[in-house]
């Protein structure tokens, strides 16, 4: 992936996936300046556990004061999403 100029990013239950491995993380780490190409992987994912997931985290930032309910948006709802950190084209 060095080699070839190609950036991992991966999604999902990464946990269930490698299997608690931290290869994954450190392989995206490895990579994540990379711009040639980007390989987004989707592994034990599931829409509705991302919802969830991404419900939780905006709760738990609320909780912490770090937004207010009327500041959550359709960005900033995407940004707590697993594939906020992806790029995708569409053609």
């Amino acid at each position: 992936m060095l080699q070839n100029d190609i950036r991992l990013l991966a999604i999902g239950r990464l946990e269930i996936s490698f299997g608690g491995s931290a290869d994954s993380a450190e392989t995206m780490k490895k990579t994540e300046d990379r711009t040639g190409m980007i390989l987004n992987l989707a592994l034990s994912y599931g829409g509705r556990s991302e919802i969830l997931q991404a419900i939780q985290r905006i709760l738990r930032d609320c909780q912490k004061g770090k937004m207010t309910l009327e500041e959550i948006n359709f960005q900033k709802f995407s940004d707590y999403l697993w594939t906020g950190g992806c790029q995708t084209r569409i053609f």
